[in-house]
């Protein structure tokens, strides 16, 4: 991940003007500080982040914004409520993982597989299966 970040952002400085980098952060919910502190820093000394820029960056989680905005179209795909929504939701993860220690033996050989099984099983059980 650490890469991958430092990849993009030196793209996303290669690629356009400072405002318009601003602009596309703000956009992607990234801190405008990021913008600021990239061009501080010469080209030629590329740093990669470590845990804690990443984290004071917010380039370490998921968009907060993005994921409120699907669950809301979730949420209305499903004809629940929000809340109901954000129920089913974790009663779904408790299911998945309750699946995933019963059939550990099998995650071991399959951990693909048993996830997507188990991820299935869970959402079904917390009535988030769409028809």
């Amino acid at each position: 991940m650490k890469s991958f970040a430092a990849l993009l952002l030196a793209a996303l400085v290669s690629a356009c003007s400072f405002n318009s980098k601003v602009s596309y952060f703000r956009e992607m919910n990234i801190p405008e500080q990021l913008a600021d502190d990239m061009f501080s820093i010469a080209p030629a000394e590329i740093r990669l982040l470590g845990d804690a820029p990443l984290n004071r960056y917010r380039l370490d989680q998921y968009d907060i914004a993005y994921a409120e905005d699907r669950a809301i179209e979730n949420a209305k795909a499903y004809g629940l409520s929000r809340q109901e929504y954000e129920r089913r939701e974790k009663l779904s993860e408790i299911y998945s993982k309750e699946c995933r220690v019963a059939d550990s033996e099998a995650a071991k050989k399959t951990p693909t597989s048993v996830a997507v099984k188990c991820g299935d099983l869970g959402r079904q059980r917390a009535g988030l299966i769409l028809k």
